[in-house]
């Protein structure tokens, strides 16, 4: 009897060919799919290509704090890029509709469907990454691993209580 096994976290590095990648910074990316030239601002990315349980983790997460997330009135400058190359936005949107139980009609989740954040990306991998940027300058920029996943949520929400103090 063969047992099937689901692996929890599959992470290939499927970038090998640095040559590609444009010299523009990721924030003239971010600023045109946000079609909004803002200073201060926060990016999550999540890619479909890239470690699908940890994708799952921050999409529950952000579903259960959705009302925080994407209320324009309390969270102004964080975006939720989800990258999916070659897909459809409805398609994407009734994936998570269905798998998730997430619906979502923001401004503050924009879909890229194109494959242009390859050129944007320098990590090996394609997992959840966390961008912050303030006075049109990167201050943060961090990819997270399986293992380190849980922080992702401390290094959003400790941007807010800065803020706040």
């Amino acid at each position: 009897i063969q047992r099937r096994t689901k692996m929890i976290c599959e992470i290939f590095p499927d970038k090998k060919n640095d040559i590609l990648k444009k010299k523009e910074p990721v924030t003239t990316y971010i600023k045109g799919l946000m079609k909004k030239n803002k200073s201060n601002f926060m990016a999550l990315f999540l890619d479909v290509r890239g470690c699908n349980s940890c994708d799952e983790y921050v999409i529950k997460m952000l579903k259960v704090n959705s009302s925080f997330f994407f209320n324009k009135d309390r969270v102004k400058d964080f975006y939720v890029f989800y990258i999916s190359p070659g897909a459809t936005k409805s398609k994407i949107l009734s994936d998570l509709k269905n798998n998730f139980s997430f619906e979502i009609e923001s401004d503050n989740f924009i879909v890229d469907t194109t494959g242009i954040y390859d050129y944007f990306n320098p990590y090996d991998y394609n997992n959840p990454r966390l961008i912050k940027v303030k006075n049109n300058k990167i201050i943060f920029d961090k990819q997270y691993m399986p293992g380190d996943l849980s922080s992702i949520f401390n290094d959003i929400f400790s941007s807010y209580f800065e803020q706040s103090n």
